[in-house]
């Protein structure tokens, strides 16, 4: 199954870096426009289903969530506007470091998908638990992040469990939430109804996990605007697989009436603007980065004057696709 949905993924991916590839005069926006949300519902199409089968067809949203959640990257273009991603699944109760795989991948391939499209000035911050930690940075810099786009715009930030907080971690993270114009959830263990955080199998991971879930509320009111842009006001996304990430919140009732096991104690209450609920969560981080892609593809296209060259339609290296 897993090599299937490989197929399908950079299938996907090849048509959103082939946008634009056609004789300039035929594209009207109207019909660019048409293009690019045909190619990202088929991407988002591509990663919807239940390999697991954990019952997660149930609350499934309709097809625009990926789109959305796209264009809540993107339109950090051309600004100095912050964006950040949150993940990390402690759920390996019995391993050092108990990170599971799935997350820190998809939010790395989001990652260099935003830092190359957005501009030189729009930096980002992931964010995760003190345990996963050196997984996240392992797969930074695996990605040639820091080294391709520079320190300076893209930081790891890892804070400690709720239990052992101080308040510079307080200060640190209300610093990222009044920086942070969009944050993206993926595979991030979020909070039950209870407070508590569950794997799949209802285990407790909560002595290991910092609220970081705090930073999809609302952004603090300011009055001016950034010197790239108009300030941008707070959006959320959220990408799971089981219904006990961030994000779930939003489809919670449905959770609760479905087949997934433990659905009442471990399904997240925290909500998000868009939700990708895909088959594994890291072909999700795919789909969005590649969707953010198709969005600037079509965007250069459209603004680039009649009859000149089409930009280079080469996709990702094969080394990048085969990362999952």
């Amino acid at each position: 199954i897993r090599n299937h949905m490989s197929r399908r993924t950079r299938a996907a991916v090849r048509l959103a870096f082939a946008l634009g590839s056609g004789p300039r005069p035929m594209t009207s926006l109207s019909i660019l426009s048409a293009s690019v949300e045909f190619t990202i519902a088929e991407m988002e199409r591509a990663v919807q289903s239940d390999p697991g089968k954990r019952g997660i067809n149930a609350f499934m949203l309709p097809s625009g969530e990926l789109l959305a959640g796209a264009r809540s990257l993107f339109r950090h273009k051309g600004t100095t506007e912050q964006a950040c991603l949150l993940t990390g699944f402690p759920c390996l109760l019995d391993f050092d470091p108990p990170t599971e795989t799935d997350g820190p991948l998809g939010a790395v391939s989001i990652a260099r998908a935003y830092l190359a499209v957005t501009g030189p000035a729009a930096p980002l911050v992931l964010a995760t638990d003190a345990c996963n930690e050196a997984v996240l940075l392992a797969a930074v810099q695996a990605a040639g992040l820091e080294q391709t786009y520079g320190a300076g715009r893209v930081r790891v930030e890892a804070f400690p469990p709720a239990g052992e907080w101080t308040q510079a971690d307080e200060a640190r993270l209300e610093k990222i939430q009044a920086e942070s114009a969009t944050v993206v959830a993926i595979e991030r263990a979020g909070p039950g109804a209870d407070g508590g955080y569950y794997t799949m199998g209802g285990y407790d991971m909560s002595p290991l996990i910092a609220p970081l879930e705090r930073l999809m509320g609302q952004r603090p009111q300011r009055t001016e605007g950034t010197a790239g842009g108009n300030l941008l006001s707070r959006e959320t996304v959220g990408v799971g697989d089981g219904g006990n990430e961030v994000g779930m919140g939003k489809v919670r009732p449905a959770i609760l009436e479905s087949a997934v096991p433990h659905a009442a104690k471990i399904s997240c209450v925290t909500s998000a603007d868009s939700l990708l609920v895909c088959g594994v969560s890291n072909w999700g981080g795919t789909a969005l980065a590649a969707a953010l892609a198709a969005l600037a593809r079509a965007d250069e296209a459209s603004s680039a004057p009649a009859g000149a060259p089409a930009p280079s339609a080469e996709a990702p290296s094969a080394e990048a696709g085969e990362a999952e």
